[in-house]
């Protein structure tokens, strides 16, 4: 008797639900549009609402659509998948003597790269409910050589 074994596929996706913290930040590196984004979801730990901040990333056209319409306190849905990177960033310690050292250090980020947004309540000013979504995040999405 023949047996087989079956193994899930990795995963790697993200469905977060919440509201935008901060006007996006939008700009172009190399023709590509890049847009972050701070969304926070709330947690209730013993009776309290904690939230919690995620740091958004979206590419190309999806990356325009929320720079267009991103507004600070929009309910908002993303979906995407995480992704980590290392940089080199300074980092400033005051010793006991009250001296200031700095220096470079490696560090890590993990961010949410989105590839749907979907708009839970209206844009203010106007617009109704509707969602967008990109099968190709865009050239940088993988890269780990992202300029931010």
């Amino acid at each position: 008797m023949e047996t087989r074994q079956t193994y899930m596929s990795d995963l790697n996706e993200v469905t977060l639900s919440g509201n935008i913290g901060k006007a996006p930040e939008f700009r172009r590196t190399t023709g590509t549009s890049v847009c972050n984004l701070s969304v926070a979801s709330n947690k209730t730990v013993q009776g309290e609402e904690r939230p919690e901040w995620h740091r958004i990333v979206a590419f190309g056209a999806l990356a325009e659509v929320i720079s267009r319409n991103a507004a600070v306190g929009r309910k908002v849905i993303v979906k995407g998948y995480l992704k980590t990177r290392e940089f080199e960033g300074v980092v400033e310690v005051t010793l006991e003597n009250g001296q200031k050292v700095s220096g470079k250090a490696r560090r890590w980020i993990t961010e949410i790269i989105a590839t749907t947004i979907y708009w839970m309540d209206s844009k203010p000013g106007g617009s109704s409910n509707n969602g967008y979504h990109q099968d190709d995040p865009g050239p940088g999405a993988g890269d780990d050589d992202i300029p931010f």
